[in-house]
């Protein structure tokens, strides 16, 4: 019998295709393609976070189960603090394996609790079922005026971060290959993995003080994050510099990596990505100062057709299309 070909698909087509087929394109409402998915009713937005935490894929094996639960509601409130807005409740469903300990699970709980007092939003119900590995999956709700797009950046725009980047592909190096941990560098890598910091305060004061064009969380990726700005605001993006920590030369080198790779493609980095006007960008500064948060340019957006470029010593090189993509 000949066996049957498999037609290979990504996480990334998997929702144009569904962006493409089955979802509601209207403007009242924001669906498949940002952070965040919104509802429009006669009282204002009524915005919903939806994401999944497999323990097969999402969980390093030095991670407690306290931890894998807390991370399932930061995933989710990192999407709401880079469209600035305030949580309020949360759907939290488990599946759970048949093997699981009564301990572990009173860990995962245990885990929810913290992260809902942690971001102040209330766990009003969920559902349970039996799977072959640990799931997580978390909805969170909230409302609002209005979010802060993805496809609002426009051209002499400052592209900024709200922190460094290159933590987290390091700190999964560390953890998956069970490397020393000798420097500060590395402490901050692994926290960066087992316990995220999503900056809610700093992206809801951001989307009330109106500054930002457009902004969008980048959990999956440096790199994939300035692409989706660059596709949906039509504009072409500029690297000046790369977000860079301090001691990730030393890592990459000793690590056999590139210093450009840990930063623009590993992924699970819970920082907010925003394009600000010029004119604004020292006011944006201030309040990103104030929350104990920094705000660091690294390049501008132009016009042009959509494309990602950094400048490496004389011109402006094209940044590939990747990051953390599952199926891929």
């Amino acid at each position: 019998m000949k066996k049957k070909k498999i037609n290979k698909i990504d996480e990334w087509e998997i929702i144009n295709l569904i962006e493409r087929s089955i979802t509601n394109k209207t403007k009242n409402n924001v669906g498949v393609g940002d952070d965040v998915s919104t509802l429009r009713s006669e009282k204002g937005l009524c915005v919903i976070k939806n994401d999944m935490l497999v323990a097969e894929t999402d969980v390093p094996k030095q991670m407690t189960m306290k931890q894998a639960s807390r991370k399932a509601i930061a995933m989710c409130i990192s999407d709401f603090a880079a469209k600035g807005v305030t949580p309020k409740a949360s759907l939290i469903s488990l599946g759970i394996p048949k093997r699981m300990d009564k301990e572990e699970i009173k860990e995962i709980i245990s885990g929810l609790k913290n992260a809902s007092e942690e971001f102040s939003v209330e766990i009003i119900g969920g559902d349970t079922n039996e799977c072959s590995t640990l799931i997580i999956d978390c909805i969170i709700i909230g409302f609002s005026e209005r979010i802060i797009p993805r496809d609002g950046a426009k051209k002499g725009d400052i592209l900024a971060v709200s922190g460094k980047f290159g933590y987290a592909s390091a700190g999964l190096k560390i953890l998956l290959e069970g490397l020393k941990i000798e420097t500060k560098f590395d402490k901050n890598a692994i926290s960066s993995v087992l316990e995220p910091k999503p900056k809610l305060k700093l992206g809801i004061a951001m989307k009330e003080s109106g500054i930002p064009t457009a902004s969008m969380d980048s959990s999956d990726g440096l790199a994939l994050t300035l692409h989706e700005i660059s596709l949906k605001s039509k504009v072409e993006v500029r690297l000046d510099r790369l977000p860079e920590p301090s001691g990730i030369k030393k890592f990459a080198e000793n690590n056999g990596k590139k210093v450009k790779d840990l930063i623009l493609y590993g992924g699970e980095e819970y920082e907010i990505v925003y394009t600000i006007p010029q004119n604004k960008f020292k006011e944006a500064q201030i309040i990103s100062k104030e929350l104990g948060a920094e705000l660091e340019q690294i390049g501008t957006i132009e016009k042009g057709a959509p494309a990602v470029k950094l400048f490496e010593g004389k011109t402006y090189n094209s940044i590939e299309k990747k990051g953390w993509t599952h199926l891929s």
